[in-house]
């Protein structure tokens, strides 16, 4: 595995949500920290997942890219649930692809549309890299095991710039397979 995957993984996703959230809605993302974490599991009232497959070495011009590639791990988004009652209505300008506005939807677009960035940015370097259908997973408790996980977790605050209102954090988690 290239050993600079993760950094550079973690800095994209990041740059990805602050990126989304800023030029999407009318609130401002700021992230407060990224690092490193120990946990053992996840549960949040407002949680989404997606997996991430591909390959994680680099692009080899010389070399033609293999197609069995497997599951790499999976990319969390979770909030709470009065920042994500807070937050809806800015996701509310999405375009949504189910009828009505479902707070599930919209938030689904909101970390697809991360994940869209995500894979742009990823793939020129990462060219197999991509990520699932972000799915459900509200109240559940993950288990993620540190045997078999390295895992990374960015914070950020959002805001209404304009009206100085502080809407919560979200929690942007990354899960990685140990080789």
């Amino acid at each position: 595995m290239n050993p600079y995957f993760d950094e550079t993984l973690v800095l994209i996703l990041s740059a990805s949500l602050e990126d989304i959230c800023n030029r999407l809605t009318t609130a401002t993302a700021l992230r407060e920290s990224s690092s490193h974490t120990f946990v053992e599991g996840l549960c949040h009232e407002v949680c989404f997942a997606a997996n991430i497959e591909g390959l994680a070495s680099q692009r080899n011009l010389t070399a033609p890219i293999k197609e069995n590639h497997g599951q790499l791990g999976r990319v969390f988004l979770g909030l709470d649930k009065y920042a994500h009652s807070l937050f809806l209505p800015y996701l509310t300008s999405f375009e949504k692809d189910s009828r009505g506005s479902h707070a599930d939807a919209l938030t689904i677009q909101f970390f697809t549309e991360i994940l869209e960035q995500t894979h742009k940015d990823l793939s020129a370097a990462y060219p197999a890299l991509k990520f699932s259908t972000p799915s459900v997973q509200h109240n559940r408790l993950l288990s993620l095991p540190q045997t078999e996980f390295r895992k990374y977790r960015m914070i950020f605050f959002i805001k209404d710039s304009s009206k100085e209102q502080y809407l919560g954090r979200i929690y942007l988690t990354l899960a990685l397979l140990k080789d």
